[in-house]
C-alpha cells in the first residue's frame, strides 16, 4: 500500500495538487492501493523554513492523524514524499501509521535536500 505524505487542505487548495500523491500514482505499478487515509490535521510552516532538525521535528509533531476506518492495521505501507531534508516529516508520519497499527513503514522519496555547511 502506498501512502503519499499529505498536505494540509489549505496548502492543497492553494497549490491545486499534492506532489506526493502524483509520485505515488507514478510508482503504483501493480500496487493495488494508494491510501489517502493519513491526513494532515494541523497547518504547519514549510519545513525548508526551519533552520535545525529539532525545529523541523517540533514543526510537524502532532500534525498527522489517520481517518476512522483506515486500512493500515497489520499492513506494510510505503510513505511517498517528494523531498526530505531531515526526515522529520517522514518520521512523524511513520509514527502516526505505526500507532494506527501498521506492521511496517517504508519510505520512498524523489530527492534528498543537500544540507548547507
Amino acid at each position: 500500500m502506498l501512502v503519499p505524505v499529505p498536505l494540509h487542505w489549505r496548502r492543497r487548495f492553494r497549490r491545486g495538487f499534492n506532489q506526493s500523491f502524483l509520485l505515488a500514482q507514478y510508482l503504483k505499478g501493480d500496487c493495488p492501493l494508494i491510501s489517502e487515509d493519513l491526513v494532515r490535521i494541523r497547518y504547519t510552516p514549510h519545513q525548508w523554513q526551519m533552520q535545525t532538525d529539532s525545529q523541523r521535528r517540533r514543526n510537524v509533531r502532532g500534525a498527522f492523524a489517520v481517518r476512522e476506518g483506515h486500512p493500515f492495521a497489520g499492513k506494510a505501507v510505503c510513505l511517498v514524499d517528494d523531498i526530505t531534508a531531515s526526515g522529520a516529516t517522514l518520521e512523524e508520519c511513520a509514527r502516526t501509521l505505526k500507532q494506527a497499527g501498521a506492521a511496517a513503514v517504508y519510505t520512498a522519496v524523489a530527492a534528498v535536500a543537500e544540507r548547507a555547511s
